[in-house]
């Protein structure tokens, strides 16, 4: 961090209303342009998003501690999220400027990280590619776990990890692979775990500084998780991707719906809707809404690709694309992006944005119709149709197999 964040959003909040003018209608020395007030302006709407995030992140990270074992979990699950808040903050990024440069190595991890969350809609990686990198996370665990044992025991040995919560996955193994950042071929290596120690006690401690240099409050973020409910269920890769979803003929592809499943259940079971920040519900909403948008746009990319669906899977991804509940999280790309990079584009009147309430404010410089309420209301429902959608598209195939 450049400089401690309390005193740039004192310099902020300071700034916000502009000096009176003097009783002869002549502004005095210390009035600011337009261009000025629009600066100001844009500054605070990136820190109150930023301070959300921050506050959010550095709170649920201290609950983890108190779940034990349970709480590696829910932080491999909220690793693209990170990934995303810190690239975010990077030199240039936008008007706060708040983190130095990171290395190369947790760079370029972050990097591959935060893009997962676009799923099928990265540029850089479409379906087929993520069906690859899948792959070839898939291969680097079968060696890691099963290339050691003789051919005899092989068929006994288990490459894949299921995370579930009430029974419900929330991740797999390969996901968190995914999710990390690294190269696939990382759990080849006894450093896998050294190494994302190193690369976030340099990245996360950003969220940390953020915070802890601000006051605000502490309590925790959710108080309902009963460690007891997580569950790991191992299962042989090769097996088991050929019996959920499309079945034998697309086992890479199951892989992935599987990972995109976890995200979807653990957003809709474990990070649930509650007033986070000072009473708002930004940072939750924010993960639910952006990974709402994602895995439905991913969904209708797949949906259009020319492969060999059979009759039920055709059948069951029609359904989750064409018969969503609501269109907020499909028909707002303004405020999804706003969301996304904190700093308005420059299209933007943030002259309407009201910093008593973050999330409204968003809303109404982003021009979105509905108000908040309606706003949660259908991002829940949302939420619920993808969770429900996925989940029976999977046993379809387990049934089918």
């Amino acid at each position: 961090m450049r400089e401690s964040l309390r005193a740039e959003v004192a310099k902020v909040k300071a700034a916000h209303h502009p000096p009176a003018s003097s009783d002869d209608g002549q502004q005095d020395g210390n009035s600011i342009t337009d261009a000025e007030a629009r600066a100001r302006d844009i500054t605070e709407i990136s820190y109150l998003g930023i301070l959300a995030d921050s506050y959010f992140s550095v709170r649920l990270a201290r609950q983890l501690h108190n779940l034990g074992d349970a709480g590696p979990y829910v932080a491999h699950i909220m690793t693209p999220w990170w990934s995303l808040y810190i690239h975010e903050l990077r030199p240039g990024s936008t008007s706060a400027d708040l983190l130095t440069e990171l290395s190369p190595e947790a760079a370029e991890a972050l990097e591959r990280s935060r893009h997962g969350l676009k799923m099928f809609l990265d540029t850089k990686r479409d379906i087929h590619a993520c069906e690859d990198y899948f792959e070839a996370i898939e291969h680097a665990h079968r060696q890691r776990f099963t290339g050691q044992v003789t051919p005899l025991l092989r068929g006994l040995t288990r490459d894949l990890g299921i995370t579930t919560y009430r029974h419900t996955n929330v991740s797999t193994s390969h996901g968190v692979a995914f999710a990390t950042g690294l190269e696939p071929t990382a759990v080849l290596s006894d450093e896998m775990g050294p190494r994302l120690g190193r690369l976030w006690n340099e990245a996360g401690g950003a969220f940390a500084m953020a915070a802890l240099a601000t006051d605000g409050p502490r309590p925790a973020v959710l108080d309902t998780w009963d460690p007891a409910l997580f569950k790991q269920h191992d299962k042989k890769s090769t097996r088991f991707y050929s019996t959920i979803f499309t079945g034998r003929g697309h086992p890479h592809l199951n892989a992935v719906l599987l990972h995109y499943l976890g995200m979807v259940n653990a957003a809709n079971m474990l990070l649930p809707v509650v007033f986070d920040v000072n009473g708002d519900q930004y940072a939750l909403f924010k993960i639910r809404y952006l990974l709402t948008s994602h895995v439905l746009g991913s969904l209708k990319r797949l949906s259009s690709d020319p492969r060999d669906l059979d009759s039920k899977s055709a059948t069951h991804l029609r359904h989750l694309v064409e018969d969503i509940p609501s269109p907020v999280s499909t028909s707002r790309p303004w405020f999804r992006n706003l969301l996304v990079h904190y700093e308005p584009n420059s299209k933007t009147d943030v002259s309407l944005f009201n910093p008593q309430h973050l999330l409204a404010g968003l809303a109404k410089i982003a021009e979105v119709p509905e108000d908040v309420n309606d706003l949660l209301a259908g991002v829940n429902s949302n939420l619920e149709h993808l969770a429900s959608g996925l989940e029976a598209w999977m046993n379809a195939g387990a049934r089918a197999a």
